[in-house]
């Protein structure tokens, strides 16, 4: 290529594409931006229009009627339970027992099923509960739970060897009494606040922006992949911690 026609030629990256100025190249852009333009106008409305009536309809859901109401279950002794859905869930310690609080016509939509020693509790559908949806049950031993989703879970007065939690989506987890162990596996924007709870040892381990506040004793194991924060209190003879990302372990009096 000679002098002059590199000097007619420009050649330019932008954001991985080349461009070539010229008069003929100009002219040939514009009518199609001129189309686009006026497909934008025309579709992008439309577009709109259809996104907003599909979630529209998403949104309105099962609108809860006012009436609320205290719905008691017969349910088998178990020791363990798996949760999904927006709860509000208060696990006691006592005889079997359970009871769902809320709109009348959103009873039908809250399930629950004895499966072994585990209890499983579910929402089905976009409920719009008038004030919320509470789930209180108890039993007589109390090992640990699954929840997935935005459930609010409380465990007052736990004792025994060991207590297991594995919360995933955005569950806040309030425990209290003393334990001998801990195991936590706190993912997504779950929060867990154990810090009325006495344990000799604990093992917590978060992904994402998962929080944990825990009280330990004798022995602190902490994993920590992402943006989470575990912070302790007590004085752990041994610590042991691994941290990817921008996580952090903090003590606390």
């Amino acid at each position: 290529m000679s002098e002059r026609e590199r000097a007619n030629h420009s050649v330019g990256p932008t954001n991985g594409l080349t461009f070539f100025e010229s008069k003929a190249g100009l002219n040939r852009i514009e009518p199609i931006q001129s189309t686009f333009s006026l497909m934008k106008k025309i579709y992008l409305p439309l577009l709109i229009a259809v996104v907003l009536a599909v979630y529209g309809c998403h949104w309105e859901g099962i609108r809860g009627n006012g009436h609320v109401v205290t719905d008691a279950r017969p349910v088998s002794a178990f020791s363990e339970i798996e949760a999904s859905g927006a709860l509000q869930i208060e696990w006691r310690n006592g005889a079997a027992d359970l009871s769902v609080i809320t709109d009348q016509n959103l009873l039908s939509h809250v399930e629950n099923e004895n499966i072994g020693n585990r209890l499983r509790l579910s929402s089905h559908g976009n409920l719009w509960p008038t004030h919320g949806i509470k789930v209180v049950f108890s039993s007589p031993s109390r090992n640990g739970a699954r929840l997935s989703g935005a459930t609010r879970f409380t465990a007052t007065q736990l004792s025994g060897a060991k207590f297991a939690i594995e919360s995933s989506g955005a569950a806040r987890v309030m425990l209290d009494g003393k334990i001998d162990e801990l195991l936590a596996d706190m993912t997504g924007a779950s929060k867990l606040e154990a810090e009325s709870l006495q344990t000799k040892t604990a093992e917590i381990s978060t992904t994402g922006a998962g929080h944990a506040e825990v009280a330990v004793s004798d022995t602190l194991k902490v994993s920590i992949t992402g943006a989470g924060k575990v912070i302790y209190s007590g004085n752990p003879k041994s610590i042991e911690k691994h941290v990817t990302g921008a996580g952090s372990i903090r003590h606390t009096e």
